[in-house]
């Protein structure tokens, strides 16, 4: 099997597929295998990959023969674009969009403030070992240990040819983040107006969840992006005249995004409301909806692969089964962030005013009702009945996809409080100020208060800084042993699938984990590591240790002399 991989992703994907279709091509590979159950040979590789991309390029061919004739005619404006652009000023941008440059500036500072002296937590670093490998043992990587598709890693990969550093990997999150909260502001710019704008993107900006996950290592930034972007391109396909450009993109962002993380897929029931709520309405013809139907089978059939390999992963050893207190804590997660000194009572008080707040805004303005039903209600509402009725898919910061639209809502509302006149008003700019005040104390008591558990990097550096020549270090199972060797050796040092989980450093210190063989030294001093929710290789209750707790991750130091 191992053979195999390594001949399928070595000669064929990586000299043939590049970039964007190369994670599909491979998860339809596997796919294939899936279904013969043994490995598939050069022959039916070949048939296996022309097969699948006859599919799409027919899909394509259908795409282009439905619309051909309009195709140049929606080129145009692209043209126009750069015809016009010697009478395009850039003073004239920065003066209409001066709040949103603001913004953006303190978005950057926030961040940069927020993930100071910050090391790589546990998946982080996870993530970056994988992203760190070789392509092709890359892939093979995260298909043997990853629950997530491999876009983001594959991103993640090329980002890291440029630098390894702590702050430049969370960067490549950070970036993503401020095109998101560009995007926002523009999307609320053009479908209701310059001051939800400027509301949702400072309130975006500073919001704890979207400030946290978007200085991680991880695909949620990238997640909040794209989600905005296939709200404005399912729109545009909708209610456009023009087809083809719509088509495209909503494919290409809505495959990019189903391949970002495990429960993508909750996009899909957003997608399909939000052309339920035109249909109910009269405002799609049959003409629009056969290409809308068109595009959603050409991305289902890109989504096939995956979906048959998520099938096979099983449940998530943290995912529940979500009660009521579950759905409180997660949703104001994802409102004001991890506040481990707020009350369940505080919570429940302040989630029952944003749901009220979401259901008077979409009762009143029917402009907002897409927003709010269909990308932020349909996902919650589909993560709780997946849970309860097939198996749990719930997660405590796994419904970043609601957060640009949830802080949408709240601009909106905001917005419309302040066009009210006299004493109304003046509560209006209240309201919006204590908005504003309550979402920097929730990120500021964040920032305070809540610890990733497992600080390998400051546990790696206190061994480092008292670890003799010739000791052994012990790790308690195969991820701590990336993570530990990622800070100890240096990134990319350790393969996960070309390694034996026993290596050197300089000075001759072992380090070692299962699946090798322990046997712990009689004759030398020895370390171990592991968290407090792993079981330790050895058992060293009886020796006469030295134990340090780096946030969950437990140092021990055995000295010889205990050990004999």
């Amino acid at each position: 099997k191992k053979a195999h991989d390594d001949y399928f992703v070595n000669s064929f994907l990586h000299h043939y597929m590049r970039h964007y279709l190369l994670f599909l091509i491979n998860d339809s590979f596997y796919y294939l295998d899936y279904l013969f159950q043994s490995s598939i040979n050069t022959i039916l590789l070949s048939l296996g990959f022309f097969a699948i991309l006859s599919v799409w390029i027919i899909l394509g061919l259908i795409l282009i023969n439905h619309h051909g004739i309009a195709i140049k005619m929606e080129l145009s404006p692209i043209r126009d674009f750069f015809r016009n652009l010697e009478n395009f000023s850039i003073q004239q941008v920065f003066k209409v969009h001066m709040p949103l440059w603001v913004i953006l500036g303190l978005s950057i500072l926030v961040k940069y403030i927020y993930m100071h002296g910050k090391g790589l937590w546990y998946d982080e670093l996870q993530s970056v070992t994988h992203a760190s490998l070789p392509f092709s043992d890359m892939l093979i990587s995260i298909r043997t240990y990853d629950p997530h598709p491999s876009l983001y890693y594959i991103q993640l990969h090329y980002w890291l040819k440029l630098g390894t550093s702590d702050l430049w990997i969370k960067s490549n999150s950070v970036i993503v983040l401020i095109v998101a909260t560009a995007s926002l502001y523009f999307l609320a710019y053009k479908y209701f107006n310059r001051h939800t704008a400027i509301i949702a993107a400072l309130l975006f900006a500073i919001a704890p969840y979207a400030v946290n996950y978007g200085t991680e290592a991880r695909m949620y930034s990238l997640w909040m992006l794209l989600v905005i972007w296939i709200y404005e391109l399912n729109n545009q396909l909708i209610i456009s005249q023009r087809k083809f450009l719509p088509v495209v993109g909503l494919f290409l962002v809505t495959v990019a995004f189903l391949y970002l993380h495990g429960i993508s897929f909750l996009i899909l029931p957003a997608i399909y409301f939000h052309a339920l709520i035109f249909a109910f309405r009269k405002k799609m013809k049959i003409s629009q909806l056969r290409i809308w139907l068109l595009t959603q089978i050409s991305i289902i059939v890109a989504y096939i692969p995956w979906l048959q390999r998520a099938w096979t992963i099983g449940s998530v050893a943290h995912a529940v089964v979500p009660g009521f207190k579950d759905i409180i804590t997660t949703l104001f997660i994802h409102l004001l962030g991890y506040c481990s000194n707020c009350p369940f009572w505080l919570q429940s008080i302040i989630i029952s005013l944003w749901l009220a707040v979401c259901i008077y805004t979409a009762v009143r303005w029917q402009s907002t009702q897409i927003a709010i039903s269909a990308y932020l209600f349909v996902p919650i509402l589909t993560t709780i009945v997946i849970s309860h009725l097939i198996r749990p898919i719930w997660l405590f910061h796994g419904l970043g996809l609601i957060v640009p639209f949830l802080f949408l809502t709240i601009a909106i509302w905001l917005d419309k409080l302040l066009n009210n006149n006299h004493w109304q008003k003046i509560i209006a700019k209240i309201v919006t100020a204590l908005t504003v005040i309550i979402l920097s104390l929730a990120l500021y008591n964040q920032n305070q208060t809540f610890v990733y558990p497992w600080d390998f990097k400051h546990a790696v550096q206190f061994v480092k800084a008292n670890v003799q020549s010739n000791e052994v270090i012990y790790l308690a199972n195969e991820r701590l042993f990336w993570c530990w060797n990622w800070y100890f050796l240096g990134p990319g040092q350790t393969n996960p699938i070309r390694t034996d989980y026993s290596t050197r450093a300089t000075g001759n210190i072992k380090i070692i984990s299962k699946p090798s063989r322990i046997e712990p030294p009689l004759d030398k001093d020895f370390w171990q590591i592991y968290r407090t929710i792993d079981k330790p290789l050895i058992n060293t209750t009886q020796y006469n240790k030295q134990t340090w707790d780096f946030e969950g991750l437990i140092v021990e130091y055995i000295p010889m002399q205990t050990a004999q």
